[in-house]
């Protein structure tokens, strides 16, 4: 028999754990900075103990490294993006393109607000907003992608690009290169071309992908 002590002790270590890993999609932590256990416990009001067992888990879960200072992103190398990206290519077109058939005009008004948050987060300089904003897109239409099994792979590596996020999303030139993808992609979607949508999803990911390379080797 589980204790209740112990289910509320297991069930707020998942809360923890589901805000932190959210804060993470949403560019709450840059590939610069640390986070340390006094502070995320302040700022979720919560003590140390489910902070430290939460970050347990981001820590297996290659989320986040632990260091000296406390924790941080895992740095990102060319092998990496060589092989995310071929797995995006190989999953999202597909995806996107099986998808087109379940999203409501409510899902399609919340792709375009994210699109147009984006272009606001661009003009006014806003990094962290235009992440958000980046995130609430992607996860307007992988939450409609029909096969469960795609939406799982998809969401598992969508956290481990996190770091690739943050590289990339806070230079304004590649952010005008994701305002563009993204919206050509929108406007297929809005036309019903579930076919051009998936040629421009591809267009999108070769784009990106050239310009984190490109971030990568202006960092080194």
């Amino acid at each position: 028999m589980v204790k209740k002590g112990h289910a509320r002790s297991e069930s707020l270590r998942a809360q923890v754990y589901g805000k932190l890993r959210s804060g993470l999609r949403r560019g709450g932590l840059g590939t610069q900075q640390v986070a340390t256990e006094r502070d995320l416990a302040a700022e979720l009001g919560v003590s140390r103990t489910p902070i430290r067992e939460a970050l347990a888990l981001l820590v297996h879960d290659g989320l986040v490294v632990p260091t000296t200072k406390g924790f941080t992103l895992p740095s990102i190398t060319g092998e990496d993006v060589a092989d995310i990206y071929e797995l995006r290519r190989l999953l999202e077109p597909h995806a996107l393109r099986t998808s087109i058939d379940h999203l409501s005009p409510a899902d399609r008004k919340a792709l375009r607000r994210a699109l147009d948050e984006q272009v606001e987060a661009r003009r006014d300089g806003d990094t962290e907003g235009f992440i958000a904003a980046n995130s609430a897109f992607r996860v307007a239409w992988t939450s409609r992608i029909a096969n469960e099994r795609i939406r799982d792979l998809i969401d598992h590596y969508d956290d481990h690009i996190v770091a690739l996020r943050e590289l990339t999303l806070s230079d304004p030139d590649t952010q005008d290169i994701v305002i563009a993808g993204l919206g050509q992609i929108l406007d297929r979607l809005d036309e019903g071309e579930a076919a051009g949508a998936a040629q421009a999803m591809e267009r999108h990911l070769t784009a990106a992908e050239a310009a984190l390379k490109r971030a990568l080797r202006e960092k080194a």
